[in-house]
């Protein structure tokens, strides 16, 4: 069977890169996506200028990463509270790097996409009274402004900040930051996480690995609604046993009682206190009730739910992971047009 492709990749009026991918990312259809002629185009044009053009374009953001790593988590953990000047100042040249290219990159990018977000009015109201631009509804746009705002709150309590001029020079451990100390740990471990979430974009240059990371993506409502029906019910047995006249010390309150019965239920509960649970034998139904309920209820239909859930996503997650791929595709080249010119940019699709 031939496919005569020509025309699809190459507007045949204008002579630039045709419209057919970007109609096709912006009908959502991944049936359609499916079609031979369909996957022949993409794969043409993604063998040819699109993978490494992505590529490098993506190249600033992990190298980013990579040096947030040494600095954060590498660097920091080398020799205690007690570092040389050599590693004091490479930590600093590490930070300095990141809050000026990184956090002012991510800066002027979104506040360029608010600004023309807010002028076209492309925004929603949130909660009734806050007006958000609809671009932050996109997972991906939400998460690297959210890594954004965590870049900028990690500048408050900077150690290097607090401790400057008090001390040897890039000392971060003085008395001035001692207070910072944690909240600054607790927001550099989100940012970490959110850079790594963010690096999953890079699964598209595997099919199958896109396919994965996007049926791994569908089956989070599933395990969300079972984490709510087992908190509703270790709040549950917990709230009741704080109410029973009881004196077993793992009881003793809702918030180590909760505690308790979260740590059954991971099987982390040591077992010599089930023993001593037999002296009040009501508390000791109600635990067991719980890990009925939990392990032998929930987590089976937890499976069942993913089992059908799978079945029913899975047959359309390779045409959604090619959706995906089009739509960089289309980006990616409509970029390289606006660069290059729009002849440069046709003629490397050819």
């Amino acid at each position: 069977m031939n496919y005569f492709i020509k025309h699809l990749l190459v507007d045949v009026k204008s002579g630039n890169f045709a419209q057919t991918m970007e109609g096709t990312a912006k009908s959502n259809e991944p049936k359609v996506v499916c079609h031979l002629a369909l996957v022949l185009l993409a794969d043409l044009v993604w063998s040819g200028v699109a993978p490494m053009a992505f590529f490098w374009r993506e190249a600033w953001f992990l190298f980013t990463l990579l040096i947030f790593i040494v600095s954060q988590s590498l660097l920091e953990n080398i020799g205690g509270h007690h570092k040389e000047f050599g590693q004091r100042a490479a930590i600093f040249a590490c930070r300095l790097f990141i809050y000026s290219a990184s956090l002012m990159g991510l800066l002027s990018t979104h506040g360029n996409k608010i600004n023309v977000a807010v002028r076209a009015k492309d925004t929603t109201k949130v909660l009734g009274m806050i007006l958000v631009p609809r671009y932050l509804f996109v997972v991906a746009e939400a998460f690297s402004f959210t890594l954004t705002l965590c870049l900028a709150l990690m500048l408050v309590p900077e150690p290097l900040l607090w401790c400057w001029g008090s001390g040897e020079l890039f000392e971060e451990a003085c008395e001035a930051s001692q207070g910072f100390i944690f909240a600054y740990s607790l927001i550099g471990m989100l940012a970490m996480f959110i850079y790594f979430v963010l690096l999953t974009v890079l699964a598209v240059f595997n099919m199958t690995i896109s396919a994965y990371a996007l049926v791994c993506q569908r089956m989070v409502a599933e395990v969300g609604l079972f984490l709510f029906a087992l908190s509703c019910s270790i709040f549950m047995t917990a709230v009741a046993a704080s109410v029973l006249d009881q004196k077993h010390p793992d009881f003793a309150g809702l918030p180590v009682g909760a505690l308790s019965l979260l740590k059954m239920f991971m099987r982390m509960y040591i077992v010599d206190h089930y023993v001593s649970m037999m002296a009040d034998p009501v508390l000791f139904v109600c635990a067991a009730l719980l890990l009925t309920i939990s392990i032998v209820f929930l987590l089976n239909m937890l499976i069942a739910q993913l089992t059908c859930a799978y079945q029913a996503v899975y047959v359309d997650m390779v045409g959604y992971a090619r959706l995906e791929r089009i739509e960089i595709i289309v980006e990616t080249m409509r970029g390289r047009l606006a660069d290059s010119g729009a002849g440069a940019g046709c003629a490397a699709a050819r």
